[in-house]
């Protein structure tokens, strides 16, 4: 609706007043079971879209597990040695395993730094990785079992202290 003060010009454009109400969804004569069912259906895959129930089930959950130390401690600039155990079912040691060290700065526009590990002893493995500055890191595990079974741990070291 236009108010009355607005003055009448050339350039202005028909007042255009919204009809208030509900809309009525008309459906096909002969087809309105099947347009609606046609309706459900497409409502129901998009909601199972948009909840993420379409997405692969979470993988059961390995029997390898991973633990780590990092020294020293409080964690400082420049190398830091990582030592990671390896255990299978029933808590024997899992040799013969690649793991690879990835560090990273929680920033952006930081380069990763890496380092492999050495298995010291059976299931015990040990990386040094040189930590360039203070701030938070993230260091990643890549391990790569003998079996060949990829596994991936993240460890946050928040507070890295200057030298």
């Amino acid at each position: 609706m236009r108010p009355e003060s607005w003055p009448r010009t050339a350039h202005s454009l028909p007042a255009i007043e919204p009809e208030w109400g509900r809309t009525k969804l008309a459906l096909p004569k002969g087809r309105g079971t099947r347009a609606l069912r046609e309706a459900r259906f497409l409502l129901c895959g998009l909601s199972l879209l948009a909840t993420g129930a379409c997405r692969r089930p979470p993988s059961a959950p390995t029997s390898i597990r991973i633990e780590s130390q990092i020294a020293p401690q409080p964690v400082r600039v420049g190398a830091a040695t990582i030592t990671i155990s390896l255990t299978g079912s029933g808590g024997r040691p899992l040799t013969q395993a690649r793991i690879s060290v990835e560090g990273d700065m929680a920033h952006p526009g930081m380069s990763p730094i890496f380092a492999e590990s050495k298995e010291m002893a059976p299931g015990r493995y040990q990386a040094i990785l040189d930590l360039t500055m203070a701030g938070d890191w993230i260091v990643l595990l890549h391990v790569k079992t003998a079996e060949g079974k990829a596994l991936e741990r993240e460890i946050d070291l928040p507070g890295v202290r200057p030298d």
